[in-house]
């Protein structure tokens, strides 16, 4: 009763199931997802036993493949991400003590006391010194 509704579907259906034996390719009227799928079944159920054992075998070495590389991308992010942590943790370090230097360069203390406190060499209290002359 359905037909009755649908009669291009209907027509559709009843060519694939009248020409599918002969068909090797989808003909172009069928070419949507529903017959895609159809073509993709009737493949299948059409192999030799010893067909479907190299199909289903190829099948689970892509499955597995393809989890294998989902995995090691998760693994690799979250990796990714846990050195991201630590490393942003350190320049945050780096750029406390910086500015701690900068206060005491400001202030005028001893050079000596700026490298015990911050643990900066000369050198590089020498270079926070210049960039503050530099603003």
């Amino acid at each position: 009763m359905i037909w009755l509704f649908y009669p291009q579907l209907f027509n559709s259906v009843l060519t694939l199931l009248q020409n599918m034996p002969e068909l090797q390719d989808i003909p172009a009227e069928l070419a949507n997802e529903s017959f895609t799928k159809a073509f993709e079944i009737a493949r299948e159920a059409a192999l030799s036993p010893r067909e479907r054992l190299l199909y289903e075998a190829s099948l689970k070495s892509a499955r597995d493949a393809y989890a294998e590389l989902v995995s090691a991308r998760d693994k690799g992010l979250s990796e990714g991400r846990a050195e991201g942590r630590v490393e942003g943790r350190a320049e945050g370090r780096v750029e406390e003590r910086q500015e701690i230097a900068r206060s005491m360069l400001a202030r005028n203390l001893e050079l000596k006391l700026i490298m015990d406190l911050t643990g900066f060499t000369a050198e590089e209290i020498a270079r926070l010194s210049q960039r503050i002359s530099d603003k």
